[in-house]
């Protein structure tokens, strides 16, 4: 019983020791913040941000970020909430393995290389950071020109295209369900067409 007793102490030791060392390199990761810009991307006039470590916030947090970062990059705040809305319901966590899509807007990874940040899903998965990307994807859109019309995509066919992508769009893809849902948030939001 004593031999039980003193092993069930060691271990007990050697967690404790475990945990507290991990939790100090932790400690250590959280309060060195990723500078990005080390890496080689498309010209960009606004320099990628530092990245922040994913954190849950409520849905009111996360429409206070979007919003800063809409008001960040000149896009439609209505815009992006209700992309947010639709494409995850405001979850910062949500990740679609089909595409593979990740986050608040479900951005694929290659936005983030595109943008001058380094290719981890992960960073999809904050809310600051996703929010910004998805604030880029729509400016990038809308400096695009629209085959259709010859003018740059506006709403509702930057929802399209922000769907579907750039190639099944310009080749007659649309999600019309997608565009109705997106179109009846947008309102909610105090979107105007």
């Amino acid at each position: 019983m004593e031999s039980t007793t003193g092993l069930i102490i060691v271990v007990g030791a050697i967690v404790v020791a475990f945990l507290a060392k991990r939790a100090s390199e932790v400690d250590a990761a959280i309060s060195t913040p990723f500078q990005a810009g080390d890496w080689s991307g498309p010209i960009d006039p606004i320099a990628a941000p530092a990245v922040t470590v994913p954190v849950v916030l409520g849905p009111q947090s996360i429409q206070e970020i979007i919003r800063a970062a809409a008001a960040r990059f000149g896009q439609d705040a209505a815009l992006m909430l209700a992309i947010a809305q639709t494409e995850s319901s405001f979850n910062s966590a949500a990740v679609n393995l089909s595409d593979p899509s990740y986050g608040l807007f479900q951005i694929q990874v290659f936005w983030l290389r595109h943008f001058g940040f380094p290719g981890d899903k992960n960073l999809l998965l904050d809310a600051t950071t996703a929010s910004e990307v998805a604030a880029r994807i729509l400016q990038y859109f809308r400096a695009r020109q629209n085959p259709l019309t010859g003018d740059t995509f506006q709403f509702p066919a930057d929802v399209d295209v922000y769907n579907v992508g750039e190639s099944l769009w310009a080749q007659g893809r649309r999600n019309l369900g997608y565009r109705d849902r997106v179109t009846g948030y947008y309102r909610n939001f105090g979107g105007t067409e």
